[in-house]
């Protein structure tokens, strides 16, 4: 997995963007894990402690979204964040066509346009 390292970016925000733009290029954008929706969904969410924090009221969030051109194995972007801070991980890049791991690469990009990047 190629870390992108950390943008100073809310990771919820960081991976809806994300998703928004890679789909309106024309990439299917699969959101296959939520850390805070799955957190939600169990019985007593307060029961599931933040290993940030160790608190209930957590920032924490840890998003995997699959992103799939249509041809082959889909790559994999990972956001993982608290804080205002998201650290940001590809996997697949180097797999799929220079097309499509541009369109990735300005996604990123973007995003990084919105604050400064911390490597």
């Amino acid at each position: 997995m190629e870390g992108q390292g950390t943008l100073l970016v809310d990771c919820g925000r960081a991976a809806e963007r994300l998703s928004r733009e890679l789909g309106a290029a024309g990439l299917r954008v699969t959101r296959s894990f939520d850390l805070q929706s799955a957190r939600h969904a169990l019985r007593d969410p307060e029961s599931c402690p933040c290993p940030h924090h160790g608190t209930a009221d957590c920032t924490c969030q840890y998003v995997v979204l699959l992103v799939d051109a249509g041809g082959g194995s889909p790559l994999t972007l990972v956001a993982h964040g608290h804080d205002g801070e998201t650290h940001l991980s590809i996997d697949g890049l180097g797999s799929v066509s220079a097309r499509v791991a541009g369109i990735v690469r300005s996604a990123v990009a973007g995003l990084a346009a919105l604050a400064p990047l911390e490597v």
